[in-house]
């Protein structure tokens, strides 16, 4: 981008095909306008249990799983999203988490949970209300509901494309 020399040239370079913003973006600006709430304004996350989880989970609150998605795969809270800690947490949970229902969040311990906590403030995410204190697999043995995804290797994907058994349709965003 340096090599433009024009004013114009820059900014029309810069700005031509620009990905679409991220859904957070549209409350950016009346968040900016009046102020961000304090964080000693916030509620305190607090651990729940499975039961008192439950309980939020039927009132319809957004789960939020941070656990690596190796994990989700294997065993997740039916309906709950999964955006893994170490991944880029803000800005996907700005694009995909409602930001008009209150947030429950699934990890793996504490310090995660502390983490994602402050990540998801940083989009504007502040409706954090708690988070399972116990595991998911505790969470089961109790028999709440879990679910979970099936996948394929990339040895077993490149098979299945070779003999034309699937097609990969890319779809991350809304121009693809």
């Amino acid at each position: 981008m340096l090599q433009y020399k024009d004013k114009k040239e820059f900014a029309n370079a810069v700005l031509t095909n620009m990905p679409s913003a991220p859904d957070h973006f549209k409350y950016c600006s009346a968040i900016n306008a009046k102020g961000p709430t304090l964080v000693k304004d916030l509620p305190i996350p607090k651990g729940l249990s499975s039961e008192e989880f439950s309980k939020l989970k039927e009132k319809g609150y957004t789960i939020l799983d941070i656990r690596r998605y190796i994990a989700f795969l294997g065993a997740h809270i039916k309906g709950s999203y999964n955006i893994d800690i170490f991944g880029n947490l803000p800005t996907f949970a700005g694009w995909i988490i409602p930001y008009d229902k209150p947030i429950l969040l699934v990890g793996d311990n504490k310090d995660e949970i502390d983490q994602a906590i402050v990540q998801l403030r940083w989009v504007g995410l502040d409706q954090i209300i708690g988070y399972l204190e116990d595991s998911v697999h505790s969470w089961a043995i109790k028999g709440f509901p879990i679910d979970y995804i099936n996948s394929i290797s990339a040895l077993e994907l490149k098979e299945k494309l070779d003999k034309n058994e699937v097609v990969v349709l890319d779809v991350r965003s809304k121009l693809e």
